[in-house]
C-alpha cells in the first residue's frame, strides 16, 4: 500500500464544475472549457503513488496546477472528482474533527506564501503546531528552538514576521512544518523566496541552513516537494530532494495532467 495514491483526480473551478467534468473528460482543452463554460481547469485525469519514506518533485511552469494538486492531500481543496488516499483511507470521507486529526498529527505543510501569524513571534508561530498537538509550552519552546537553529535564525525567535525578510519568513515556514514531526511534508515552493537559491547560485555554502531537511529525509519521512520549473531551480530542489534516489514528476503544460 501506498503511503500516498492520487486516483485520475480532477478539479474545475467554476460556478458549477459538475456540469463540464463530462467536457474535460472528453478531452476539451483547458482553453476550451474556459471559452465555452468560463470554468478554469486545475486538474485533469491526475493519478500518481508516493511511497513511503520517497521524495517526490513536482515541477512545471506557473499555473500548471502544481499548488493545486499538493492541497488536495490535506484537503485545503477538494477534488471535482476522483480519490485521494493517504496509507488507504480516502480523506474526502474524514468528518470534520478527523479532518482536524489528520492536518495536526499525520501532514505538516510549508506555504508558498510562507502562512505565519503576523502578531506572534518567530518562535511563537514555529511552535503553533505543536500547541494544537498539544503539546506543553516548555517542551514546545524546546522544539521550536531545535527548529528554528537547524534553518538558521538562531537570535530571531522573538522577532515578528514584519520584521523579517521574505527569505527568512520562508525559513519560519519551514522551521514550523519541521516541529511538528508528522509522516508527511508538504512543501509548496519551500524555496522560492529563501536564500538557499541565492546562496546555490552564488556558490556560496548552505548545507546549515538545509540541515533540516536534511534530518526530515534521513527520518524515512515521505516528502512532496513542489518547485517552478529554471536551470539554477531545478538543480537545487533535486540537490535538495536527494532525486538520485527519488522521482520527480514534471509537468510542464497547464492544466497539470495524468500520463
Amino acid at each position: 500500500m501506498s503511503k500516498i495514491e492520487i486516483n485520475n483526480v480532477y478539479k474545475i473551478f467554476g460556478n458549477n464544475p459538475k456540469s463540464v467534468l463530462q467536457m474535460v473528460k472528453d478531452g476539451a482543452t483547458k482553453d476550451e472549457v474556459l471559452e465555452k463554460t468560463g470554468h478554469t481547469v486545475g486538474l485533469d485525469n491526475v493519478s500518481l503513488k508516493i511511497e513511503e519514506g520517497e521524495t517526490f518533485v513536482c515541477m512545471g511552469l506557473s499555473g500548471s496546477g502544481k499548488s493545486t494538486l499538493i492541497r488536495h492531500l490535506n484537503r485545503l481543496i477538494d477534488p471535482t472528482d476522483g480519490d485521494i488516499l493517504i496509507e488507504g483511507t480516502n480523506v474526502m470521507s474524514l468528518n470534520t474533527q478527523s479532518l482536524i486529526d489528520f492536518r495536526r498529527h499525520k501532514m505538516s505543510m510549508v506555504f508558498q506564501r510562507f502562512g505565519l501569524f503576523p502578531h506572534k513571534t518567530v518562535i511563537q508561530n514555529v511552535g503553533y503546531g505543536l500547541e494544537m498537538q498539544g503539546k506543553s509550552d516548555a517542551e514546545r519552546n524546546k522544539i521550536a528552538m531545535e527548529k528554528i537553529e537547524a534553518v538558521g535564525l538562531n537570535g530571531f525567535e522573538n522577532q515578528y514576521p514584519n520584521q523579517l525578510s521574505g527569505g527568512m519568513q520562508q525559513r519560519v515556514g519551514l522551521a514550523r512544518a519541521l516541529a511538528t514531526n508528522t509522516d508527511i511534508m508538504l512543501m509548496d515552493e519551500a524555496f522560492s523566496a529563501s536564500d538557499l537559491y541565492k546562496s546555490y547560485q552564488s556558490g556560496e555554502h548552505y548545507s546549515e541552513v538545509l540541515s533540516g531537511v536534511s534530518i526530515t529525509i534521513s527520518e524515512g519521512k515521505t516528502i512532496g516537494v513542489i518547485g517552478s520549473s529554471g536551470s539554477g531551480k531545478t538543480t537545487l530542489l533535486q540537490i535538495l530532494a536527494g532525486l538520485e534516489h527519488s522521482d520527480q514528476g514534471n509537468m510542464n503544460d497547464p492544466p497539470l495532467q495524468g500520463a
